[in-house]
């Protein structure tokens, strides 16, 4: 009998059509065990999402409405994924009728409005997507949920003002002045909140070592110590997230191949150890073409390189604390 959990991250390492095929293929045999890891609802959420990602909404809604039957009962609301996909498919006032439903039965869930304020922005309805998460951010300040979940929910409505123009009104401000005086600064330094939206967004390339280089750049920088990749990948998330949200346009990561980059230091004559060095390796990089983009897209698989798709891996990092 074939392993389900073999095929499922054959799977995820696949690009959407081919994931597409196998999860059908999965979800269909009778010869795979399905032990536990994972459970075949998630499956049927997985292959959900790879339609939308392929482009196949309407099969999307269905596979996830297979989910539902099955037992999938995730967070937020499961109206909450068939809203994603229904305003994939155009359908705007279904959609936002889903969302009002699952906000009707539990008005106090933070992740759906975190979920409503992504999607709309994603399919460029920045106005709905500005007042959901203002629904979001009043909730949060009454009480309800981490100031992690505000956070997000401040920096995701900051983005969307910024893209229709707009300046912080009284709500994102009240809510930025909670999260700064979560994190105090020292007395000579100004915040970065909120973001400065009167200027065009300024473009930035991070550098990072990939996994099969960090050993290496740690053994010569010991500075850079982490306890594992997946925390280094997850702080890099988290930065970039932090320079998202002070109104940088980042567009992605270059990786530092240790030896090449040594080289190329010694050749200009710059200290290897230092940020202003890999900054400018990086911007050389991209300009190359040597660059992972950021954030990536519906159902795609993570940057980090794990295979996993992004939503799975290290999308739910919160952003770098603030300085």
């Amino acid at each position: 009998m074939r392993s389900g959990t073999e095929i499922f991250r054959r799977a995820m390492r696949a690009d959407p059509e081919r994931r597409v095929a196998l999860l059908e293929a999965a979800v269909a045999a009778e010869d795979i065990a399905w032990d536990g890891a994972p459970p075949v609802h998630d499956v049927w959420e997985e292959l959900a999402d790879a339609y939308a990602s392929a482009g196949h909404p309407a099969m999307a809604i269905r596979a996830m409405e297979r989910a539902v039957e099955l037992g999938w009962n995730g967070r937020p609301d499961h109206r909450v994924k068939l809203a994603e996909f229904t305003l994939l498919a155009g359908q705007v006032s279904a959609a936002g009728a889903l969302l009002e439903g699952a906000r009707a039965e539990d008005p106090d869930e933070l992740w759906l409005y975190n979920a409503a304020g992504l999607m709309y922005a994603d399919n460029a309805l920045h106005a709905e997507a500005i007042s959901w998460l203002a629904q979001g951010i009043a909730v949060a300040l009454d009480g309800s949920g981490s100031d992690d979940i505000l956070e997000q929910l401040v920096e995701l409505r900051a983005e969307s003002l910024f893209q229709l123009g707009q300046r912080p009104d009284a709500l994102q401000l009240t809510a930025v002045d909670r999260l700064n005086a979560l994190s105090p600064t020292e007395q000579d330094q100004q915040p970065v909140w909120p973001p400065t939206l009167a200027h065009p967004k300024t473009s930035i390339v991070l550098a990072y070592f990939p996994a099969d280089q960090l050993a290496q750049a740690i053994a010569r920088w010991p500075e850079l110590d982490e306890p594992s990749w997946e925390a280094y990948a997850r702080q890099l998330e988290g930065t970039a997230k932090r320079l998202l949200a002070a109104g940088a346009n980042v567009r992605g990561f270059a990786p530092i191949h240790v030896n090449r980059y040594v080289a190329a230091c010694a050749e200009e004559g710059v200290d290897p150890a230092s940020a202003e060095s890999r900054a400018m390796h990086a911007t050389r990089a991209a300009a190359a073409g040597d660059c992972v983009a950021w954030p990536p897209g519906r159902g795609e698989r993570c940057w980090c390189g794990s295979g996993r798709t992004y939503r799975r891996c290290c999308a739910d990092a919160p952003p770098a604390a603030f300085v």
